[in-house]
């Protein structure tokens, strides 16, 4: 009876190691979880390309037009009321809070060229490079005040890197002060 006594306190103290070893390892892998689910670290590296891009091209924006500004966000709200991870584009200043869809297309544009000056600066800063940058008919849906703001964004951005421009757009050809210019017959 002593020994059976003795073995069963060793085999109860071997178990609360076991028991104690499997609760650590538990909680390791809940931490894991929890960072790696779609709130965890992802989300946070989401939400700072979002915010740097927010950033940049409200920085772009506001070189075409004072009065829009976006607003990008990680999660979406849908009609129902339920949050889920998509990301958001907000335009505030225009469109009578109805959003991009809204806004006339000169505006549309703006926001257009402005998220993908936002997304060649963050590429930049990622990769360290300042490369060429290719515009293919981008700006033609742009009206005369949309066109002088790309001018001066051109001119700004030829300052230092090869800026190469297609464009239909008669007013813009004939304002960028190129070094070269190529004329097509349509």
């Amino acid at each position: 009876l002593v020994t059976s006594r003795t073995e069963h306190k060793e085999e109860l103290t071997k178990l609360k190691d076991e028991e104690s070893k499997v609760s650590e390892d538990l909680e390791v892998l809940n931490i894991v979880a929890s960072v790696l689910n779609t709130r965890g670290v992802r989300a946070q590296v989401v939400g700072n390309a979002l915010a740097g891009l927010q950033a940049s091209a409200n920085t772009w924006l506001t070189k075409m037009t004072s009065t829009l500004k976006i607003e990008l966000s990680g999660e979406t709200v849908q009609a129902s009321g339920k949050v889920v991870d998509a990301i958001s584009l907000r335009v505030h200043g225009a469109g009578g809070g109805h959003g991009y869809k809204a806004l006339s297309s000169g505006q549309r544009r703006r926001v257009d060229v402005a998220l993908m000056l936002g997304l060649g600066a963050i590429a930049e800063a990622a990769s360290g490079i300042q490369g060429s940058m290719f515009f293919d008919e981008v700006f033609d849906a742009l009206d005369t005040d949309g066109v002088e703001s790309i001018v001066d964004i051109l001119n700004e951005l030829s300052a230092d890197r090869m800026v190469l421009v297609v464009t239909h757009n008669s007013d813009l050809a004939s304002a960028i002060p190129a070094t070269m210019k190529i004329n097509t017959p349509m």
